[in-house]
């Protein structure tokens, strides 16, 4: 069974949905739709950790600091 979803947009934000959905050649429905579930299956897919309500999205893929002083810095 389908449900229906209300959301509140602004203006412009309305604006780029429909010409964006247009330019790929769908309606406006499909194209929510499909975004949305994207959205869900990128979500469900990331392993839930204990610390992940406090840290978000942390990028753990941040190379050293190529500074000298910032290097030293670090390991105090």
């Amino acid at each position: 069974m389908s449900e229906t979803l209300s959301i509140r947009l602004p203006s412009e934000d309305k604006r780029v949905l429909f010409e964006v959905a247009a330019r790929h050649g769908e309606s406006v429905n499909a194209f929510v739709r499909q975004a949305i579930q994207g959205k869900i299956q990128e979500a469900s897919s990331r392993p839930a950790s204990a610390l992940s309500g406090f840290f978000g999205s942390v990028p753990v893929d941040v190379s050293a600091p190529t500074n000298d002083a910032v290097r030293r810095a670090m390991k105090k």
